[in-house]
């Protein structure tokens, strides 16, 4: 999934998980351009 000169991006991912259990999603972005890079890391908890 790359993505060039884009302001948005989605995407969707499906898990299978055990109904009622609770799981961690990190979810990390990442942008290059000619001055350098960036990334940022967001850590979500969802229950299946």
């Amino acid at each position: 999934m790359i993505s060039n000169n884009s302001y948005y991006h989605g995407n969707t991912i499906y898990y299978n998980g055990i109904s009622g259990e609770e799981y961690r999603v990190e979810v990390t972005i990442f942008a290059e351009d000619a001055s350098g890079s960036d990334s940022r890391t967001q850590t979500f908890y969802v229950t299946a």
